[in-house]
C-alpha cells in the first residue's frame, strides 16, 4: 500500500512538472510561429524588391550576372591593388586601369566574375 501511495505521489509530481514543461513549450512554439510569420513577410518583401531591381538592370548585364552566379555564389568581386578578390589572381594592368575609370562592365580574365573597384579610404593620422 505504501509503495502504491509513493508511486501515486510521484505520478502527481511528474504530472505537474509535465504541465509546466508543456506550458513553456507552447509559449516557445507560439513565439517561433510568430517569428516564422515575420520572416516569411520579410522574405516576400525582399523577393519583390529583387524582382523589381531585375527589371531596372540591362538584360544583357543581368544575363551575364546570372550565368556567372550559376558557377560561383558571388558573381561579383572587388579588385584590390590589381588583384581579383574572387580568384586571387592578378588582373592585367591595363584592365585594372580601365576598371578604375568605370566606363564599361569588366570581367576578370581568370574567373570571369564581374569586377568592381572601390576607392581606397584615406588614412587618418
Amino acid at each position: 500500500m505504501e509503495k502504491i501511495n509513493a508511486l501515486a505521489e510521484e505520478i502527481t509530481q511528474l504530472s505537474s512538472g509535465l504541465a509546466d514543461k508543456e506550458k513553456v513549450f507552447n509559449e516557445k512554439e507560439a513565439e517561433l510561429r510568430k517569428n516564422e510569420g515575420e520572416l516569411k513577410t520579410d522574405r516576400d518583401k525582399y523577393h519583390a524588391e529583387h524582382q523589381d531591381a531585375g527589371t531596372k538592370v540591362d538584360p544583357a548585364v543581368l544575363k551575364q550576372y546570372r550565368y556567372i552566379q550559376n558557377k560561383y555564389s558571388d558573381a561579383m568581386a572587388l579588385a584590390v591593388n590589381g588583384i581579383c578578390s574572387g580568384c586571387n589572381k592578378r588582373i592585367p594592368p591595363q584592365l585594372y586601369i580601365e576598371l578604375q575609370k568605370w566606363n564599361e562592365l569588366i570581367s576578370c580574365t581568370n574567373c570571369h566574375r564581374l569586377l568592381f573597384y572601390q576607392e581606397p579610404a584615406e588614412e587618418v593620422k
